[in-house]
């Protein structure tokens, strides 16, 4: 019904635009009765179909979206389009189309789109269009031609690859990240990756943080297959989503460390950013405790044992490592641990030296563990007379925590 009565207005405007002689006792009634409007909101009305296009400008500047409904904008774009061909050249055309657009909001009708698109594809003004795509971020999107066609201006603002035009790309995806569009997680995670500009960077971010789960598959296919530098930015994008989900984000992260401890040749050959991956990758791991994957968490702890011992990677973070193995309570993780503590404790035999804090990381997380299995080497730890009176007492402590019954 008010779009009945809005086309009425505008059958006033059309034939009308320049007069000043249509009154408030015109409309009054019919627009009363129908839309239930107050006194003020009947006065706004009126005095856009009698103003000026000048006139009309204003009065949709000093509106604000919430005081009127939005077909009250979108029937003032409806009629400008409607009399171009007599009113394109006033002064004060593009500033109505402009104003108009710039009013639009999330409760735009469902064809709204459509009559963006229209203008969109009818003037190539620089800031008409950026309007559009600003309006088009917002508005509910059923066109599947608008998707065509942001896509096609995000790849010819990405082509460019300078951000001359920042507020254009960005407007862009913000555009993609309100249709949500999977096919396209391509074009945006390139845009993403190029790292153009700050804003350009985080547009992209949040583009694809909103394409979450759809781009489960197209993550776990770089994660697989790209380089270094993929891998490290579909992991973050994973791990980062304020949506994220926490299984996805486990499976992730395992597939990750699996790519980045397997057929890696000598440890020495490591880069720091193949390490940094790993280690977050099993923090990951650690906070979901992510049991299922137990056998590749102690093949890192492992590979994590070389890279201490060659340096790659400080006490505190091996340590950390060794202490969030009691998420994985598994028979083989307390092996793992007997082995690596029975290793130390014939290293001390040897040489009478040891690490104080590797010894407390690796006997504490035993006695969490709770395996009847490591009994015998914390009972070789007390008998050695080399250790520290705080190693004594924390293997005491871990014996006391063994469980002998299942």
């Amino acid at each position: 019904m008010k779009k009945i009565i809005f086309c009425f207005l505008f059958f006033f405007i059309s034939l009308n635009f320049f007069s000043q002689e249509v009154t408030l006792s015109q409309t009054d009634t019919e627009v009363e009765t129908q839309l239930d409007k107050s006194s003020e909101d009947l006065t706004i009305f009126a005095n856009f179909i009698t103003g000026s296009l000048y006139d009309k400008v204003d009065i949709i500047k000093s509106v604000s979206s919430d005081e009127v409904p939005q077909i009250f904008f979108e029937q003032s774009l409806e009629f400008a389009l409607q009399n171009k061909d007599l009113i394109e050249n006033h002064p004060a055309y593009y500033p109505l189309i402009l104003s108009s657009i710039k009013k639009l909001n999330f409760n735009s009708s469902e064809t709204t789109d459509d009559l963006l698109l229209k203008i969109y594809n009818d003037f190539s003004d620089y800031n008409l269009r950026l309007a559009i795509l600003n309006a088009f971020s917002i508005i509910k999107i059923d066109n599947p031609n608008v998707s065509i066609l942001v896509n096609d201006v995000v790849t010819q603002e990405f082509e460019k690859k300078d951000s001359s035009s920042v507020d254009f790309f960005v407007a862009g995806l913000k555009t993609l990240e309100n249709i949500k569009d999977i096919n396209s997680f391509d074009l945006v995670f390139s845009c993403y990756k190029e790292n153009i500009s700050e804003e350009i960077t985080q547009a992209s971010c949040d583009t694809l943080y909103s394409l979450s789960p759809m781009y489960n598959d197209k993550i776990l296919n770089i994660v697989i297959n790209n380089d270094l530098e993929d891998k490290a930015l579909a992991f973050k994008i994973v791990t980062t989503n304020p949506k994220k989900d926490k299984n996805f984000s486990a499976e992730i992260a395992s597939k990750l460390l699996f790519e980045t401890i397997n057929n890696i040749g000598e440890v020495s050959e490591l880069s720091q950013e193949q390490i940094g991956l790993q280690l977050a990758a099993f923090k990951i791991l650690e906070e979901s405790k992510w049991t299922k994957e137990t056998s590749l968490v102690l093949d890192f702890f492992n590979l994590a044992q070389k890279e201490y011992y060659e340096l790659m990677i400080s006490e505190d973070e091996f340590t950390s490592i060794i202490y969030a193995l009691k998420e994985f309570p598994t028979t083989e993780t307390c092996r793992a641990l007997t082995d690596f503590l029975a290793s130390q404790y014939s290293e001390t035999l040897t040489t009478g030296s040891y690490n104080n804090d590797v010894m407390l990381a690796v006997i504490s997380t035993l006695g969490e563990l709770g395996d009847k299995d490591a009994f015998d080497t914390l009972l070789y730890v007390i008998s050695c007379p080399d250790y520290s009176d705080e190693i004594i007492t924390a293997s005491r402590t871990a014996l006391e925590k063994l469980k002998w019954k299942w």
